[in-house]
């Protein structure tokens, strides 16, 4: 988790490093072309990177909530085997 947030970080860092570099005016040149495809690919970078990223937090927070709800049931499950018990004796 850590790494995928040092990854955002130089990715943002190199997406502002592009946008200082946009030209104001859009000329038909090399320059404004390898600046639109940096842009481009960091952008595409960004995206699957906070893409995975969340996908690793939606991931981790369903585990945590399978294990409460095999808590609650394993609880639920003592609860009962003992109410069966003192109804019985």
């Amino acid at each position: 988790m850590r790494q995928r947030g040092i990854y955002l970080l130089c990715g943002a860092a190199c997406f502002c490093l592009g946008l200082a570099k946009f030209p104001l005016q859009l000329q038909a040149g090399l320059s404004s072309l390898f600046v639109v495809v940096w842009l481009t690919v960091m952008g595409l970078f960004l995206i699957a990177n906070l893409n995975d990223l969340m996908r690793q937090v939606r991931i981790r927070q369903r585990r945590k909530e399978a294990e409460r709800r095999r808590q609650w049931l394993e609880a639920e499950q003592r609860w009962r085997r003992r109410q069966r018990l003192t109804v019985h004796h």
